[in-house]
């Protein structure tokens, strides 16, 4: 074991099973459980421990009712749920940083996943954190498949309503904390699952996920897009990544609507107020595809793909330095294509091809392709994280110039197709 001093105590890890050269520790806390008095509440210190702490296991996860392959489930009384995790490559001197925050709607998810074990990308030279919930300023951010999600103080309180009445309990702070988790983990399912089954209850009711940031606050007093056209954060280097099929997955897991008809896709567009044009473009862009397949295509470019593109050309346009990049990557599995998913390229840019619970988002055991594919993903992340440099030029939206990710062994770069449509018709905002 070898032994690591922090504020709260000192800290025992272990070599990584994949790659002895790495230490690896889980389950550090770096703030008390968020239960009790400090529930609803910004987080405290850890209580201090006396000598060295074993971290060989993740800690408890954030309440949900989700199960995830590979990961560990939360059970009522889990509480020590601030924890995080620290992959340590060997040798001396200051090393750089990433500090990987999993995704998940806000209501599910974890970073003991087996997609961001940070084994392989230490193996680069670089310190890899991964954690339960987000904290602090950096010098460079990854971007994964940013959503285009923003609530305002209004519709917030609202959802805030919608999940007390269905808890039983007052839309009050105290009432609020009456309820124990598992009652709001079951409330906010019920809130979300009704409008799933609800077709006239507008745009929750394709992809019902009722929480995200609130915008319009003071720590957050503008939404993203936004905020990086005025400026914010220009002096942070980016690296901006999404999926060309991102929504495929949320249907392939049953966790959006069906929009198979005509009519029903019409109905789609007049709940988010796209026009027939912009339709019309992606019909264009997917000749003969079925309408569910427009419908994914629209729907995962809203909210991921546009979305991320349009953030890096408002920090490019504000002077910021960032770099694009799209994973095409698709495969044959279990009798169908395997698309290029959202999470799809986790578990190459980590290097976690080999994990069998992860061959559902990758279609099965990967072939040589997949693991070349995987080292130049690799590469790129640690090179970002230790230089800025991803190995291809910073984007500008001038030439729209994007890094494209497939089996192919050649760099790639093209602007997407897919933006013509949107650049002509405009991206709504939306809310959770």
């Amino acid at each position: 074991m070898k032994v690591f001093s922090t504020k709260a105590g000192s800290v025992a890890g272990r070599p990584a099973e994949r790659d002895p050269d790495v230490v690896v520790l889980r389950g550090i806390p770096y703030a008390a459980p968020p239960f009790g008095a400090n529930r609803f509440r910004a987080p405290r210190p850890p209580e201090p421990w006396e000598g060295v702490r074993d971290c060989a296991e993740f800690g408890p996860v954030a309440p949900q009712s989700a199960r995830l392959p590979g990961a560990p489930m939360w059970s009522p009384g889990d509480e020590d749920v601030l924890s995080l995790n620290v992959w340590v490559p060997g040798g001396d001197g200051p090393l750089p940083v990433l500090v990987w925050i999993h995704g998940g709607a806000y209501v599910f998810g974890s970073s003991a996943q087996p997609d961001f074990d940070g084994t392989a990308l230490a193996g680069h030279g670089i310190i890899i954190v991964t954690l339960n919930e987000a904290r602090g300023l950096f010098r460079r951010a990854i971007l994964h498949s940013p959503v285009n999600a923003c609530a305002t103080p209004g519709s917030a309180g609202g959802t805030t309503a919608e999940v007390a009445v269905a808890a039983g309990v007052p839309a009050t702070y105290e009432g609020l904390l009456s309820a124990s988790p598992r009652v709001l983990v079951d409330a906010s399912d019920r809130v979300a699952d009704g409008y799933r089954r609800d077709a006239g209850s507008g745009q929750r009711h394709y992809g019902p996920a009722i929480y995200g940031p609130v915008a319009g606050v003071p720590s957050l007093p503008l939404e993203p897009l936004t905020a990086r056209y005025g400026g914010a954060a220009r002096d942070i280097d980016l690296m901006v990544c999404h999926t060309s099929e991102e929504y495929w997955l949320l249907d392939a897991v049953g966790s959006c609507a069906r929009v198979d008809s005509e009519d029903r896709l019409t109905r789609f567009a007049a709940d988010f107020g796209l026009p027939g044009a912009l339709m019309d473009g992606y019909r264009a862009l997917r000749p003969g595809a079925p309408v569910h397949d427009i419908y994914l295509a629209v729907y995962g470019d809203m909210l991921f793909g546009e979305y991320s593109s349009r953030l890096a050309d408002a920090h490019a346009e504000a002077g910021g330095r960032v770099h694009l990049s799209r994973f095409v990557r698709q495969r044959g599995g279990r009798g169908e294509r395997v698309r290029a998913w959202h999470c799809a390229d986790i578990p190459f840019a980590f290097g976690n091809l080999g994990d069998e619970s992860l061959h559902f988002l990758v279609g099965g055991p990967p072939g040589p392709a997949d693991h070349a594919l995987s080292a130049r993903l690799t590469r790129a992340w640690a090179a970002f994280v230790e230089t800025g440099d991803p190995g291809w030029p910073p984007y500008t939206p001038s030439d729209g110039r994007t890094r494209i990710w497939d089996t192919s062994a050649g760099p790639s770069g093209e602007s997407d197709a897919f933006r013509a449509p949107w650049l002509a018709a405009g991206l709504p905002l939306l809310a959770p």
